[in-house]
């Protein structure tokens, strides 16, 4: 359907796979309304034009009240077009089998913001309002494998490993004898993995936001650092990690223990040649990562990581059911 039926759409994430579903809709002629949880996501989606865009976490109560306001922006519109236009009675009969019901939403956060979907659905169940999860690509484990090996190649290709660095790189044969993955589910449990297996993890880097920061606290407090036996007591441990440049994720890393010049910001998806350079710079031994498929720069940290030997905890994805972008669109 079009705007002449009406239709606006609240869309949450400034995922890429939410800001290419929010251009497809605005392209349609939808008024889109997109909540976003930092400034950095709004940046981006500031770059199309027709859509509003709310900068903030929102909880369930904020949601619901965005979506009622909308809903009363939806019936203010159908009553102007009633008051407005002089119609016959085939055109009045048209008009009353429009839906009433017009707002949607599209819950387009990223695949492990499990507790944002579930506010999102609580609040579109009370105010009533359909509500499609939209799936971010998932790849099987061979293709993914394909996947990571070409992007090696690439990076090889390119030239970007010609540098000055002491340590050469090599492209391993096959992929099965070049990254090394390690699984489970939670921040808390590769926090846990990574504590039992001490100091022979070398230097580590975390790239899996700001918000499980503090999951990482217990592995600051314990961690021994790699580095001279003469080195004092109380010294800096060697684990970093990766944010966004925002204000408030910083902070958060702050209150978890992450000393300052042990904070990386930056705003990915990170090329082969971003992620090796941070590797290399740092000595990185062990990375967690969760498992952010292609629109993540996944296949990039992995080709990264055999590059520069580096051994890689990944956090699974959670399960969930949706739709796909092409999928919602003929729905509306």
């Amino acid at each position: 359907m079009s705007e002449e039926a009406g239709n606006r759409i609240l869309l949450f994430g400034g995922t890429t796979e939410g800001r290419r579903m929010a251009q497809s809709l605005a392209r349609r002629g939808f008024r889109v309304t997109v909540c976003v949880a930092s400034e950095t996501g709004a940046e981006y989606l500031s770059r199309i034009p027709g859509l509003e865009i709310k900068v903030g976490r929102k909880d369930a109560g904020q949601m619901l009240r965005i979506l009622q306001d909308l809903q009363k922006q939806q019936e203010q519109q159908e009553q102007q077009k009633q008051q407005g236009q002089q119609q016959n009675k085939q055109k009045q009969q048209e008009q009353q089998n429009l839906q009433k019901q017009q707002v949607y939403c599209i819950d387009a956060t990223h695949p492990y913001a499990v507790e944002a979907t579930r506010m999102i659905r609580t609040a579109c169940d009370q105010a009533g309002v359909p509500c499609w999860r939209l799936l971010r690509q998932q790849i099987s484990g061979e293709e993914m494998k394909q996947l990571v090996f070409s992007r090696m190649e690439q990076f090889w290709k390119s030239g970007s490993h010609k540098t000055e660095h002491k340590d050469p790189l090599e492209v391993p044969v096959s992929l099965s004898d070049s990254v090394r993955l390690r699984y489970c589910d939670s921040a808390k449990e590769a926090c846990q993995m990574l504590m039992e297996t001490g100091s022979r993890s070398g230097p580590i880097l975390i790239t899996t936001g700001a918000k499980e920061a503090a999951c990482f606290t217990p592995l600051l407090e314990c961690f021994t650092p790699l580095l001279s036996s003469d080195m004092p007591s109380g010294a800096v441990p060697e684990v970093y990690i990766r944010i966004l440049p925002s204000a408030d994720s910083i902070r958060l890393c702050r209150d978890a223990g992450f000393p300052e010049d042990h904070i990386l910001t930056g705003t990915g998806p990170f090329s082969v040649e971003e992620n090796v350079r941070v590797l290399r710079k740092l000595r990185i031994r062990s990375m967690v990562t969760k498992d952010g498929g292609i629109e993540g720069g996944y296949p990039e940290k992995l080709a990264a990581a055999a590059l520069c030997k580096a051994e890689v905890i990944v956090i699974r994805r959670p399960r969930e059911e949706g739709l796909t972008e092409e999928e919602i669109l003929k729905l509306l």
